[in-house]
């Protein structure tokens, strides 16, 4: 196996996916084998498939940033992207278009797409729209995104993999609705709106006047439970810091530079996962949330009063912001 890897550490990716398509390919194919089958049986699928579906999307954001196999063996990719990814909410080749095509280069300023910047972050009618606006405009958006950067190739990417998908559910829906449902609708609406929670936590807490220090911009949650299952996802700030970093170097990196988070005054969480911190944002417990709050070495000391007020001082909307570089550009009144 470790002859296919680019790297022999991410031999957990590649045991997941074979596990992935051991179990859900033949599984998609009895669904649609038995015609009108049972709904508990649909039941029984997403049960399955939810004990996978966090795991399959953080491993795949990993290897989007690392390549999984030598170049010789990139057939595999393919494999991944049009027969794994449609079974797991992803249209194929479309999540590297919009995360490294385009958030990466941004980072939740405002030019990202799928910015949380303008929002009041610990609000629900400020959720509902910022994923609604997602999951109607982000073909569209994306599509001129990418064109006014002159990048037809992910242009042409994005809207094969979007255009394939959709044309293909539809015969598979034709052909058998409640199996369509149940393995390619629900995965497809379930994913974009975790994804979109992810991100909406990960950048919840900016400081409005450093929105593009990605210490400010971010926030870790190092709960060990949660981490283990989710290649170390929660440690979202030093990945925009350096994107590139193996997912298994961020629990010592963070462990190696705790003063300097302090310093940043980043935000950091423990005992809690993404799920739980955008349930309590929704729902205004930002004392609650405060309990989760990591006092790091090198930060400024607060009271409890003291962090639930940086909290929500980090959770008000920016929308005035321009960029230091613009601001110096700008001719003196």
């Amino acid at each position: 196996m470790y002859r296919l890897l680019n790297d022999r550490r991410d031999l957990p990716h590649l045991w997941l996916y074979i596990q992935c398509a051991l179990l859900f390919i033949p599984a998609a194919a009895v669904l649609y084998g038995l015609g009108h089958f049972p709904w508990w049986l649909g039941v029984m699928y997403v049960l399955v498939w939810n004990a996978f579906g966090d795991r399959f999307t953080m491993s795949y954001h990993c290897t989007l940033h690392r390549r999984l196999f030598k170049k010789q063996y990139r057939a595999c990719e393919i494999l991944l992207d049009w027969m794994l990814c449609p079974l797991f909410g992803q249209t194929p080749g479309t999540f590297y278009v919009h995360h490294m095509g385009m958030h990466h280069i941004d980072d939740n300023l405002p030019h990202d797409l799928s910015s949380t910047m303008r929002f009041q972050r610990d609000s629900v009618s400020g959720f509902l729209r910022y994923y609604l606006r997602f999951a109607a405009l982000v073909p569209l958006e994306l599509t001129i995104y990418l064109w006014r950067s002159r990048n037809t190739k992910l242009i042409r990417q994005l809207l094969v993999g979007e255009l394939v998908f959709y044309a293909a559910v539809s015969a598979a829906a034709y052909w058998n609705l409640r199996a369509t449902l149940v393995v390619f609708v629900f995965p497809f609406l379930f994913v974009r709106l975790m994804m979109m929670i992810g991100n909406w936590v990960q950048h919840a807490f900016i400081d409005p006047d450093h929105p593009d220090n990605p210490y400010t911009s971010s926030v870790n949650t190092i709960d060990s439970r949660f981490n283990a299952r989710v290649f170390n996802a929660g440690y979202h700030i030093y990945h925009h810091v350096r994107k590139g970093t193996h997912y298994s170097e961020l629990t010592t990196e963070f462990a190696a530079n705790l003063e300097k988070y302090g310093r940043e005054d980043a935000v950091v969480f423990d005992r809690i996962d993404i799920a739980q911190i955008w349930l309590l944002l929704v729902t205004r417990q930002h004392r609650k949330l405060a309990t989760h709050f990591v006092r790091l070495p090198g930060a400024p000391a607060r009271s409890d009063d003291e962090v639930i007020a940086l909290l929500r001082r980090r959770l008000q909307p920016i929308r005035d912001w321009t960029p230091a570089a613009e601001a110096s550009a700008e001719p003196a009144a």
